[in-house]
């Protein structure tokens, strides 16, 4: 499936528009498309090496690559997760959430 996001006419956002791809039989991400208010596209995330952590299947390397230099690009490699862990309250307390 295809979702074509976009902003309100007013909307303070820094994208024009986002395109999501997602695989129709679980709903899997696999593709993000950022386009700027003028509809170039800025930049695409993409999602791969779909398996097993932390008990769900996820996509495990997520890569944003500019569309300007499609050569250069960041990837996050997801190797373990921990899911439905208690967190203490306090970590979201205005003072911990401000302290440096």
């Amino acid at each position: 499936y295809q979702v074509e996001a976009t902003p309100k006419p007013l909307a303070p956002v820094v994208w024009g528009r986002v395109l999501f791809t997602v695989r129709q039989r679980d709903f899997m991400p696999l593709r993000q498309e950022f386009y700027s208010e003028r509809g170039e596209s800025v930049r695409v995330l993409s999602f791969s090496d779909v398996r097993s952590v932390g008990g769900r299947s996820l996509p495990t390397r997520w890569e944003m690559r500019p569309a300007a230099t499609p050569d250069h690009f960041t990837a996050v490699v997801l190797k373990d997760a921990i899911f439905d862990r208690p967190i203490d309250e306090a970590v979201f307390t205005q003072r911990n959430l401000q302290k440096p």
